[in-house]
């Protein structure tokens, strides 16, 4: 039996230590697997990186999810784990913003405890309904917290809540109620006086049957005021003493304004000032508007919206009746008037003077509100409006100058604005009845000499708008024939050079977003015309036609 040396007994014990120590690792490593895999997702979500999230940077994301879907699907981020559940419970404006419905497509629920989640912030209720449930009862005893109320109904639904509606709402600032009309029901004002509205600051009315018989009374803090007057009409006397009534007031809506027959007119005897008013909107009848103004004095600085109904029918012999305190504020802030758009009947004057690319911007607003909007026929336009100072003239494409039966009372008005500078013509449409302008109405507007009256002295004819330096148009086909037709661009290029050699040249000519058939047309027309030309290049559009079906 042979006997190990001490070296020899040393070396196997450091490889059985080795093996061991290999063994152990491999075993931890094993280990650390399974748990890892064992590991609950709440735990392994303690090391990941959205743990480090701070609980107010993660509370906006789940709003900002909550507003890009308004379905519960967002409330999935409650069941991702512990953390983001008790943080969306905890987030109240994750439930403050309540939409109900309750139509014939079905109707939603409201669990109490979503309302309790909001705690005590101040709500936001969208209510549609066009039938009353136990889930609209519920949020209706919420109306208290409510800092905005909107409401969509029809009128027998409506009455149903304004019976449930609590005493009174401390915290609504705004409130809107769209009535789906039934005819033949009549409301009052209960809405507003039955419940206390303290700080309410806007509201908005839509298609209300007034019972006019009652006293008409708004809440004094009222900033904002937006009425649609239904068919029955209204009475104005009760109308006007509640408008009086609102000291604060910036914004008036009136649509639809008309006088019901029932009670009698009283003339004022003293004008209310409107002392906050920035902007009014009136539509309706010539005497009911007229009749309302004559109520109100209001700052010069107001933008200021009328369009009156049935004018045609209106007797235009008495235009210092339908215009009032408008022809006035008129005349003295005409240095202002610097700017025309008009189609139509329609006429719009702006306050300050924009580039006229502008004026045919893809926003579906000019980009200055008007000072004064009045849809009248033109003659009563160029007698009683003082339209000297106008620069800036625009035409949408729905104008339809050359076959029109009042062609010259239109040329008269165009008389009246001799300082025309810059003319606008093509681009957005303001009404339907046309889907397109024909390229004879520019050729007409540009062409047309008018022969001065015996009465002036004047011996030779002249262009309309002979100050005209720049000349825009946008969105008009000037090749209507087709690809290689020219004839538009060459009768266009032989207007140009009429009116140069008569002494009105024209600068620049803007042409944009218009089909001009061919490059070469168009540098065919440049030469032809002898007037520098700004081009975007456009040689082909969709049609007109299509683009507005």
């Amino acid at each position: 039996m042979s006997v190990l040396s001490s070296s020899d007994k040393e070396e196997s014990l450091n490889a059985q230590a080795d093996l061991q120590k290999t063994m152990i690792a491999s075993s931890e490593s094993n280990t650390s697997q399974v748990i890892s895999t064992a590991l609950p997702a709440t735990e392994t979500y303690e090391l990941s990186p959205m743990s480090k999230i701070p609980p107010e940077i993660l509370a906006e994301i789940f709003i900002h999810a909550r507003y890009q879907d308004r379905t519960a699907g967002w409330l999935a981020i409650t069941l991702v784990c512990r953390h983001w559940r008790e943080l969306a419970l905890d987030t109240t404006a994750l439930w403050n913003d309540v939409t109900f419905s309750a139509t014939n497509l079905g109707s939603t629920h409201i669990d109490p405890r979503h309302l309790a989640r909001a705690k005590q912030s101040p709500m936001r209720l969208e209510i549609t309904a066009f039938a009353f449930t136990e889930s609209l009862r519920l949020l209706l005893s919420e109306v208290h917290r409510a800092e905005t109320l909107v409401i969509i109904t029809f009128g027998s639904t409506m009455l149903s809540i304004l019976q449930h509606l609590p005493p009174s709402a401390p915290l609504l600032t705004s409130l809107q109620v769209y009535i789906n009309t039934e005819s033949g029901v009549t409301r009052n004002t209960e809405f507003l006086n039955g419940c206390e509205t303290p700080a309410l600051r806007s509201l908005s009315i839509f298609h209300y049957t007034w019972d006019w018989t009652e006293t008409f009374t708004l809440p004094r803090g009222l900033t904002s005021l937006t009425l649609f007057i239904d068919e029955s009409g209204c009475d104005m006397n009760r109308l006007v003493h509640a408008v009086q009534g609102l000291p604060v007031l910036k914004s008036l809506t009136l649509a639809h304004l008309h006088h019901s027959v029932i009670p009698a007119f009283v003339a004022p005897t003293v004008k209310m000032i409107l002392t906050h008013l920035q902007e009014m909107s009136i539509s309706g009848f010539p005497p009911d508007v007229v009749r309302f103004l004559d109520h109100f004095n209001y700052p010069l600085s107001a933008t200021t919206s009328l369009d009156l109904k049935d004018v045609e029918n209106f007797d235009f012999n008495d235009l210092s009746l339908l215009l009032g305190p408008i022809r006035s504020r008129m005349e003295i802030t005409a240095n202002l008037m610097t700017e025309l758009v008009l189609s139509g009947s329609l006429m719009e004057i702006y306050v300050d003077k924009a580039p006229v690319p502008s004026i045919y911007s893809s926003s579906p607003e000019p980009p200055h509100p008007p000072f004064f909007r009045l849809a009248m026929p033109p003659e009563g336009i160029s007698v009683h409006l003082p339209l000297w100072n106008i620069t800036s003239l625009g035409i949408p494409r729905d104008f339809q100058f050359e076959d029109t039966l009042d062609r010259p009372t239109w040329a008269r008005l165009f008389q009246r604005i001799p300082n025309v500078e810059i003319l606008a013509i093509g681009g957005q449409r303001m009404s339907s009845s046309f889907p397109y302008m024909r390229p004879a109405t520019v050729l007409t507007l540009l062409g047309l000499r008018i022969v001065p009256a015996a009465t002036t002295g004047e011996e030779e004819s002249t262009y309309l708008f002979p100050r005209l330096k720049h000349l825009f148009l946008r969105d008009i086909t000037l090749s209507p024939l087709g690809r290689n037709d020219f004839t538009f661009l060459q009768s266009l290029a032989e207007v140009l050079v009429s009116r140069a050699a008569a002494g009105y040249k024209l600068e620049l000519l803007t042409v944009a977003e218009c089909c001009v058939g061919s490059e070469d047309a168009m540098e065919k027309f440049r030469a032809l015309a002898r007037v520098d030309v700004v081009w975007d290049s456009t040689v082909e559009v969709v049609s007109q036609v299509d683009s507005d079906n």
